[in-house]
């Protein structure tokens, strides 16, 4: 029925505008939003936090797996198919691409040699560190801009 309806709008409208209105005044948080439950998504992201620190923090050293998959508490296998289902890439194409991100920035600050940049990334050699670059970024290092 139209009437209905339309009375319906009117309340609706009127609940928005006292929201608004003791929102405005410091009155309103938003506490019915506190028994929301995550996505799980957001829980699997949640999950892998330890591991995404830990990478972070260890750039400069060889990462294995089974260490990884010790910080969450899982196996090795089941590790790197739970990351993988949960970012849709390999942990070892996650850190690859973070190692190559950070290579770019030092690259960019032009402080550091392409040596320098190798160690800091954890690769054992120059040569080898060029290699992986030039295959994420399809330029060497030494002509990056």
């Amino acid at each position: 029925m139209p009437g209905n309806r339309l009375y319906l709008k009117a309340c609706l409208t009127a609940v928005v505008a006292k929201i608004i209105e003791l929102h405005g005044q410091g009155l309103y948080i938003g506490a019915f939003m506190n028994g929301r439950t995550t996505k799980k998504s957001e829980r699997s992201l949640d999950v892998l936090q330890p591991v995404f620190t830990y990478v972070t923090d260890h750039l400069h050293q060889s990462i294995k797996m089974n260490e990884l998959a010790a910080l969450v508490g899982l196996s090795e296998k089941y590790f790197i198919s739970y990351f993988k289902k949960a970012l849709g890439i390999t942990p070892g194409q996650y850190i690859y691409q973070i190692r190559m991100n950070q290579a770019r920035e030092y690259l960019y600050e032009k402080k550091y040699t392409v040596q320098q940049i190798a160690g800091f990334l954890g690769y054992p050699d120059a040569f080898t560190f060029s290699k992986a670059f030039k295959k994420y970024y399809n330029v060497p290092p030494s002509k990056f801009e």
